[in-house]
């Protein structure tokens, strides 16, 4: 471990800031760690090959694009 900062993760329809990173150099991939983000106050969701991070105490929400009309809906999962 060379230090410690913030990371943003970004999806499609938003980003979120993760503080308390360890920065490593030697590695060659991003670890994150489930424990640690939810000692931090966020809330996990893995299902199938997909990560959810959000705040605790939030409800997840993804938008959804109308194929007509181009129109956004957001849904609560």
């Amino acid at each position: 471990m060379r230090g410690l900062g913030a990371v943003e993760v970004k999806s499609v329809s938003e980003s979120i800031r993760i503080q308390s990173v360890f920065y490593t150099p030697e590695l060659n991939r991003n670890v994150l760690s489930k424990d640690q983000l939810m000692l931090q106050g966020y809330t996990v969701k893995v299902n199938g090959g997909k990560c959810q991070i959000y705040p605790m105490f939030s409800i997840p929400t993804s938008n959804t694009r109308n194929d007509v009309t181009g129109l956004t809906r957001e849904e609560v999962r």
